[in-house]
């Protein structure tokens, strides 16, 4: 395939904890905390993306556990390997792993119990530290992916870990392709003094005119013919240019 969608759900006991101040590891806890004394961790494993795709966005979803609207910014970045491993009770295990160059913050909404599983406890795109390991030479479809994050401010915000159930545990989206290897570049010009018009308010069409209005009482039609593309081809980027 050349392109997909990969939904992920934390699948061990194991996979989804936080690092005190003080380096304890807390992995079987029925919660997954973001606060400004902890170190989170979360490991998503089977992640079926070839090497080398485009991330093309990423995101975490979580369900709150508890209610909070104190400030809370969480900063996300990768584990920096090819196949991350699940995480031990070592202390420092979360904090010690090296991460990705490229991080993402959120400046997380209010978290309420009535509306758990919403846009609120939805990250914002992840896609650059996702994209940093994927493009890893030794990334292979299938391996593992941690996200780490350190959180600032006074709020805390609770959500639903693996040990509480395993169907409401924090999930990963990620959406991808693969970049063009035969790519064309087509350049097409009007071709005839019918195929640019414009149309006025009273729709009348002016064919031969030496000019294309644009403005707001007028409608502009563009014809290009010749265009040789396949069916089904995947537009990278196209664009006009006037004189």
């Amino acid at each position: 395939p050349t392109s997909g969608v990969v939904d992920v759900s934390i699948t061990a006991s194991s996979d989804d904890g936080f690092e005190n101040s003080d380096g304890g590891m807390r992995l079987t806890k029925e919660t997954v905390r973001y606060r400004s004394i902890s170190t989170t961790g979360l490991r998503f494993t089977d992640i079926v993306i070839p090497q080398g795709a485009v991330i093309d966005s990423a995101y975490l979803q979580f369900k709150a556990r508890a209610n909070d609207s104190d400030s809370l910014r969480i900063k996300f970045r990768a584990e920096a390997v090819n196949d991350a491993t699940t995480f031990d009770d070592t202390p420092f295990d979360l904090s010690s792993r090296t991460t990705t160059s490229s991080r993402v913050k959120w400046n997380v909404p209010e978290w309420k119990l009535s509306n758990n599983y919403s846009s609120a406890q939805r990250t914002p795109d992840l896609a650059e530290i996702v994209q940093e390991v994927v493009g890893r030479a030794g990334w292979e479809s299938g391996n593992s992916l941690a996200i780490i994050a350190t959180s600032k401010f006074s709020g805390d915000r609770v959500a639903k870990a693996f040990d509480d159930n395993f169907n409401k545990s924090p999930t990963c989206r990620s959406e991808w392709s693969m970049p063009c290897t035969t790519c064309d570049t087509i350049d097409a010009e009007v071709a005839s003094s019918e195929d640019d018009a414009f149309e006025k308010s009273d729709g009348s069409v002016r064919l031969t005119h030496e000019q294309l209005k644009f403005r707001s009482s007028s409608t502009v039609g563009i014809r290009f013919t010749g265009l040789s593309i396949p069916s089904g081809s995947i537009i990278e980027a196209a664009w006009l240019e006037f004189e």
